[in-house]
């Protein structure tokens, strides 16, 4: 257990990730004033932090893939009237040309 200083915060570690996570931990406490927060209302507050988070990345890991595909296709509609069409086709060619001059020069260059 680290000795607390004045105002109850405690000293400035030695530079490094523990001084890192000792300025967020400071941020946070006087941000949100959480330093004035009883322990277990602290334990209240965090769980539900972390239960919002935790909600957040499985439905972004769950629906964004769905949607961005659905996304595209609506704008491959907008744009070029048919749902069927590769919006990325012209990109997917440039970048493919870009890539076979590549490796031609490279095995241009290996041949010699």
């Amino acid at each position: 257990m680290v000795a607390k200083g004045a105002f109850g915060v405690s000293p400035q570690p030695q530079p490094g990730i523990r001084r890192v996570f000792w300025r967020v931990n400071l941020w946070l406490d006087a941000t949100f004033a959480f330093a004035m927060l009883e322990p277990w209302e602290l334990v209240i507050v965090w769980s539900i932090i972390a239960l919002v988070t935790l909600l957040f990345w499985v439905s972004v890991f769950t629906y964004l893939p769905a949607q961005t595909s659905y996304m595209a296709r609506r704008f491959a509609y907008y744009v070029y009237g048919d749902e069927g069409a590769d919006p990325l086709a012209g990109v997917k060619g440039a970048v493919g040309a870009v890539v076979g001059r590549g490796i031609g020069a490279v095995r241009g260059r290996s041949e010699l």
